[in-house]
């Protein structure tokens, strides 16, 4: 290897350790900073209607199932906000989760908001904690004319199939049921 290539490869190598330690940095100071979630919407208010409750855990389609996520309760066209940062994409269920966020976070959990009017980002985009991300909505199977506007939240493990309940999550939040 000639001289020319011998600087041109220690320079390469140098940038890539100095980019390797700035994305590291970057990373420990984001999961220091953001050891717990944060709510998804200004007020919490847990949706209860003739179409059920929407606290985790209870019961959905007469006992066949559990309810997985929590039903958090607005008006249609309120913020949603990121509870944590994460490499972001949205997609379109009409049945179901009607337009859905996810979210995957740097401790290897995701974060889903559904039944939303609009989204706030790009199909595949970096958000960050607190960012205004989409907004309240009636889309998928929360299209019922009785059925109370709510986001569907989700905390899901790093298996992105085992779903927690978030109350535990999110940190100085009031609870009122509506």
């Amino acid at each position: 290897m000639d001289l020319k290539n011998q600087r041109f490869f220690k320079k390469f190598i140098v940038s890539i350790a100095l980019l390797s330690f700035c994305y590291a940095i970057f990373m420990f100071v984001i999961l220091i900073k953001e050891q717990s979630y944060m709510s998804p919407v200004l007020n919490i208010e847990i949706r209860n209607d003739s179409y059920g409750e929407g606290a985790f855990g209870t019961s959905r389609s007469n006992g066949k199932r559990l309810h997985m996520g929590l039903d958090l309760a607005g008006k249609v066209g309120y913020p949603i906000f990121a509870t944590k940062s994460g490499w972001a994409w949205t997609e379109i269920q009409p049945k179901g989760y009607g337009k859905v966020i996810k979210i995957n976070h740097l401790d290897g959990s995701q974060s889903r908001y559904s039944h939303l009017d609009a989204f706030n980002i790009m199909k595949w985009q970096w958000v960050w904690q607190g960012q205004d991300i989409g907004k309240m909505g009636k889309t998928g199977n929360a299209n019922y004319r009785r059925m109370i506007t709510h986001v569907h939240f989700e905390i899901r493990k790093p298996d992105k199939k085992t779903c927690v309940d978030p109350m535990p999550y999110i940190v100085n939040s009031k609870i009122r049921q509506k």
